[in-house]
């Protein structure tokens, strides 16, 4: 509620871009660690990289970009830098880039995708507001 820091409104802008480009690129015969890859890099271009902090932990983009839904909530395909499995069709996923960063916190934007013959359907039917006012 109210009007965020101009890094978290960037940031906000930033994962949705990505979490769209994504979504746009998926369909039969796409590798998920590249759409994982163009999500990321979609981010350090609009200024959020992704890395190491001196204590050890991460910061940025430190997770896989989605993953399969079905009996169980996180199984395969798993859309992160090692997904090289094509996907088939059929599949339905989560598309959740995130962003986290340890002086003002973290943005992750979660939709559903279904995997279609000749592309993707989003499932998800809500809006991405961000300012309530």
């Amino acid at each position: 509620k109210g009007r965020p820091a101009d890094v978290v409104q960037r940031a906000f802008d930033a994962v949705c871009k990505a979490r769209d480009a994504a979504k746009k690129a998926l369909g039969p015969g796409v590798v998920p660690g590249a759409v994982h890859r163009a999500a990321e890099a979609s981010m350090t271009s609009d200024g959020f990289p992704t890395g190491r902090c001196e204590n050890g932990s991460y910061y940025g983009f430190f997770h896989g970009l989605g993953h399969g839904v079905g009996l169980d909530i996180h199984e395969l395909p798993h859309l992160n830098p090692r997904g090289i499995k094509p996907l088939r069709g059929g599949e339905v996923i989560t598309v959740e880039p995130g962003l986290y960063y340890p002086e003002w916190g973290g943005i992750r934007m979660e939709d559903m995708v279904y995997i279609t013959a000749d592309g993707a359907e989003c499932l998800t039917q809500i809006t991405s507001d961000f300012v309530i006012e």
